[in-house]
């Protein structure tokens, strides 16, 4: 399958191997650098990511040495003049200009329609907002509508959660004013993705590109990229999911779920860093992880060894205290022998 790129064309497409240049149309936008958008094939799946394609001057790294690029490092070369091809994460993973509806849950909870926001603190708008918050902790897509409904009134006898349920999606239907983005479909219910953005949606995303990527290879090329798309996760990670509202069983289950899976993913991510000699990715990565549970230990020592190799040695050493304290004081227990290992090392 060849890779179409405005007027620009390459052969040669394959799911993990090499595109080599055939033509070399270019288009010009006013700012004179090639420009187009792109349409990828992943393997032998109809799958496409759109892209854009513009000139970097200056742009140092390359996936490899000769004039070709891997889909893999979403680079280019051809001509001497290096070209990245650059995932619009605007379309892919942020807000896209024909979704009306913008829905973030990480951290406080807000809805803005066509760009303004909706005035969540109305006694009246309570429930219905805490069902379309239960509809997202439940999966958004397909949920059944009497778990749901039984979820949000627990006390409810007979026929009167399910009635609840009814006269509360139409409320909140009405209050968001967008047809067609709450359907409902032989007992299920569902917020359309086409018409409806969700920070928690565009987080996991994430996260799984990031699995999928460091499956193929835990390399340079890919650590970059997974560095990257990990940096936009977490911008969506304000705090936990819908932190800042009441506790209930449905909500706090998927926000452990989700901090438990992004602490993974620091450790996993971070590790490649340091394989890679990432080191001040790594510290930044740590030390998010470190925010978010101040007693993982594993995470400390590993933001200790990071400072080492960059020879901020008080940094590390600061940090072993911090680590110290906070196991201390709210685990009454002391650092490994690992950690103290590290400790030394960094000490004159």
């Amino acid at each position: 399958m060849p890779l179409q790129c405005g007027s620009r064309r390459f052969a040669g497409f394959s799911g993990s191997g090499k595109i080599a240049p055939t033509e070399t149309g270019k288009t010009r936008p006013a700012g004179g650098h090639p420009t187009g958008v792109c349409h990828i094939g992943y393997g032998k799946d109809v799958a496409y990511a759109a892209l854009h394609v513009r000139t970097l001057p200056g742009w140092q790294r390359a996936s490899s040495p000769d004039d070709s690029a891997t889909c893999m490092g979403l680079n280019l070369i051809q001509d001497g003049r290096r070209l990245r091809l650059l995932e619009t994460y605007a379309g892919r993973y942020g807000y896209k200009p024909d979704q009306p509806v913008r829905i973030h849950t990480l951290g406080r909870f807000g809805i803005r329609v066509n760009g303004q926001a909706l005035d969540a603190t109305r006694s009246r708008q309570h429930k219905p907002l805490e069902l379309l918050q239960a509809l997202i902790a439940f999966g958004g897509r397909g949920v059944g509508v009497e778990p749901l409904a039984h979820a949000l009134w627990p006390d409810a006898e007979g026929d009167a959660a399910v009635n609840n349920f009814d006269v509360n999606l139409h409320r909140l239907r009405r209050l968001i004013g967008v047809a067609g983005v709450i359907t409902t479909d032989g007992g299920r219910v569902s917020l359309d993705s086409t018409l409806a953005w969700v920070d928690v949606w565009a987080f996991e995303r994430l996260l799984n590109e990031t699995d999928r990527l460091l499956l193929l290879s835990r390399g340079r090329a890919v650590s970059k990229r997974v560095e990257h798309l990990f940096d936009q996760a977490l911008t969506f990670y304000q705090d936990g999911f819908l932190a800042r509202e009441p506790v209930r069983p449905w909500n706090l289950s998927l926000r452990e779920r989700l901090r438990s899976k992004l602490l993974r993913h620091i450790a996993d991510i971070g590790q490649v860093a340091e394989d890679n000699g990432h080191w001040r990715s790594a510290i930044r990565f740590y030390r998010k992880g470190i925010e978010i549970e101040p007693l993982a230990e594993e995470l400390y020592r590993h933001l200790m060894v990071s400072y080492r190799h960059l020879g901020q040695y008080a940094e590390g050493l600061a940090t072993y205290q911090r680590c110290r304290h906070n196991l201390a004081t709210l685990l009454q227990i002391a650092p490994s022998k690992e950690t103290e290992a590290v400790r030394a090392s960094l000490l004159p």
